[in-house]
């Protein structure tokens, strides 16, 4: 009995000293030595005793084994926090101080670097972002709300770190598959962050490097577990609320918060409601985006200087969690669907201005009015007089007021006196080509037709009024012939030439006439007919492109109108020779040869130009 108590004795002297060794951080050879043994369910017997069954007293030995290695397990954690094996780099990485090594009673020595170099990345990178978060003076919005997610990450980060603490199960080998899927969450925030996290200065530029990164960031944690999609979910939720707040008043008021004004590529142009874009090169901003954003936010502006009452539309927000179909809860969207779902939104609201601001236009029945008003100026009906008053070719005096005459010739076309001063005509230089006619449009009529439109139709109207003037000369002509008794040419050659220059001159105020007559009547009813204003914006504008090609100076179009300035010129010319009695059968027979060349290639060229107007040219001067 006594031998079996002195061996007692000897093992448990071995497991005591055992133990103490543990818990020793000794420095030998120049080397920092950490004991973590864990091996609390193990109880070594020395050689030569027989195993026997556990009593009271080794089940209590056993307990207080487990406890000491339980603080050996905290001491080494704190040992692993508190870094003192790691030496800092001035680049803001780490290395690892070879003075170190593990001990864990099975092998002697173990690099550190074993344990600790997976740690290493995470190490710096949450180093960068608790520096982040203690960033002060910060102007941007962005980067504040990105630095409360980041407080809020370190947060959930360090509450899941710490219940590491209390797991029995949790030793040094174990360490690393047990913060694996904090080390991603980490890892996924760090990369988010990386492009903007060290930014001094934060302006359009730094938050689309971000968005950048969002993006990528998101389709990365498409293919990632379940925590790194609650990590992203989070900041979607963030970035988005900075979204629905910047929207909202861009959509509804046509301004730019001015809290956020240099947040992103859009900006306020002073004394203007148009919102420039600045160079981007960022994919989150489609080109769809910008369009619907730009018209959005300047229809907005447009309804606010207006009287014009209407009910406002739902916000951009109300749209953007529609399409996203979002719920109080925090969830993962797809970066395709955030993409979707903004170009929604900002196409929905941008439709609605445009919807509201085109109801304005359509408000007892004016736009209808300025239509019908424009069709009949510049087609020429209501300008009959005017152009009698200035070259009739049985008008009574040479001059005229160009104004007078012009509100006349309204008047006498039935236009009440109210609209003929809504009408303005310039004429500086007497000249017909410099003669312009433009009305004065009301609120909101002036956002649809625009200055550019009226330019164009100045434009057909001075062709309609330049081959008016032609014929009414040629008419002069057949009047004084018709009086004059001697003649010093041949009346039978004079008479044929004025019939080769009057022929093509009336063919073409025809076709010209009709055509621009159909045109408007065509294109004013599509109009009157539009949902949005720039669904008849478009229509204009596809009109005044139509329009432009007729009378533009370009091409094989330049040849016709040459040919027909031409022609024009040998009208008033055959006027002024015959008025001066200077007209001799050489100069019949010159201005003939011109006339035939111009006719003939006017058919020519009609030949050629199929689908156009000037086809009909060929059966009528053939």
């Amino acid at each position: 009995m006594k031998e079996q108590n002195l061996d007692d004795e000897n093992a448990n002297e071995t497991v005591t000293t055992r133990l103490t060794r543990h818990a020793a951080v000794a420095k030998k050879e120049r080397k920092w030595r950490i004991d973590v043994s864990n091996e609390s369910n193990r109880l070594n017997i020395p050689h030569g005793i027989q195993a026997f069954r556990v009593s009271i007293e080794d089940n209590i030995l056993m307990n207080n084994t487990r406890n000491i290695l339980r603080v050996l397990e905290k001491r080494l954690l704190d040992v692993n926090r508190n870094c003192s094996f790691l030496i800092p780099k001035p680049c803001g990485s780490y290395e690892l101080d070879g003075s170190y090594y593990l001990s864990d009673g099975i092998l002697e020595q173990t690099e550190i670097g074993t344990y600790v170099e997976p740690f290493l990345e995470a190490h710096t990178q949450l180093i960068a972002l608790i520096a982040f978060s203690q960033k002060d003076h910060v102007h941007s919005q962005v980067e504040q709300v990105l630095q409360e997610f980041v407080l809020d990450f370190l947060s959930r980060h360090t509450r899941a770190i710490g219940e590491l603490y209390s797991n029995d199960m949790l030793n040094l080998r174990t360490l690393l598959h047990s913060v694996r899927d904090e080390l991603l969450a980490l890892s996924i925030v760090y990369n988010s962050l990386s492009v903007i996290i060290t930014a001094g200065i934060w302006n359009y530029g730094t938050v689309d490097c971000f968005l950048d990164r969002f993006l990528a960031a998101t389709l990365y944690a498409e293919l990632r577990p379940h925590p790194v999609k609650q990590v992203i979910g989070r900041l979607q939720q963030a970035i988005l609320a900075i979204f629905e707040r910047y929207f909202d008043r861009l959509f509804s008021t046509g301004e730019i918060d001015p809290i956020l004004e240099n947040e992103f590529i859009f900006q306020s142009v002073k004394d203007s409601a148009i919102i420039q874009t600045r160079r981007s090169h960022c994919l989150f901003w489609s080109k769809l985006l910008i369009k619907c954003v730009e018209s959005g936010a300047m229809n907005a502006r447009r309804l606010r200087t207006g009287n014009c009452d209407y009910q406002t539309p739902d916000k951009f927000s109300v749209y953007l969690r529609k399409a996203l179909r979002l719920k109080d809860d925090c969830c993962f969207i797809t970066a395709q669907k955030i993409t979707r779902s903004m170009k929604y939104a900002c196409e929905t609201c941008a439709k609605n201005n445009s919807s509201l601001l085109f109801r304005c236009v359509l408000e007892n029945d004016a736009l209808s009015q300025v239509l019908k008003e424009i069709e009949s100026v510049y087609t020429g009906f209501a300008v009959r007089e005017m152009a009698f008053d200035l070259f009739g070719a049985t008008r009574t005096s040479q001059h005229c007021s160009i104004a007078l005459s012009f509100q006349n010739s309204l008047q006498l076309s039935g236009f009440p006196p109210e609209v003929c001063e809504r009408w303005t005509i310039w004429c500086n230089s007497g000249l017909l080509d410099d003669l312009v006619i433009k009305p004065k449009l009301s609120w909101p009529i002036y956002y649809l037709i625009e200055d550019k439109f009226l330019c164009t139709l100045n434009l057909c109207l001075r062709f309609l009024l330049r081959l008016l003037q032609a014929q009414e000369a040629l008419s002069a002509v057949r009047i004084d012939l018709a009086v004059m008794k001697e003649l010093n040419i041949s009346r039978q050659r004079l008479n044929h030439l004025i019939c080769f220059i009057a022929q093509p001159l009336t063919a073409i105020s025809e076709i010209f006439f009709a055509h621009l007559q159909a045109m408007l009547a065509k294109k004013f009813a599509l109009v009157a007919g539009a949902k949005t204003l720039e669904e008849a914006q478009h229509i204009l504008k596809d009109l005044n492109m139509h329009l432009t090609n007729l009378i533009t100076r370009s091409g094989s179009r330049a040849l016709i109108h040459d040919a027909i300035t031409k022609l024009c010129d040998r009208a008033t010319e055959v006027e002024l020779r015959l008025r001066m009695d200077s007209v001799s059968l050489y100069d019949v027979e010159e201005m003939l040869k011109v006339v035939r060349r111009e006719k003939d290639l006017l058919v020519g060229l009609g030949r050629s130009m199929h689908g156009t107007i000037f086809t009909l040219l060929q059966p009528l001067l053939t």
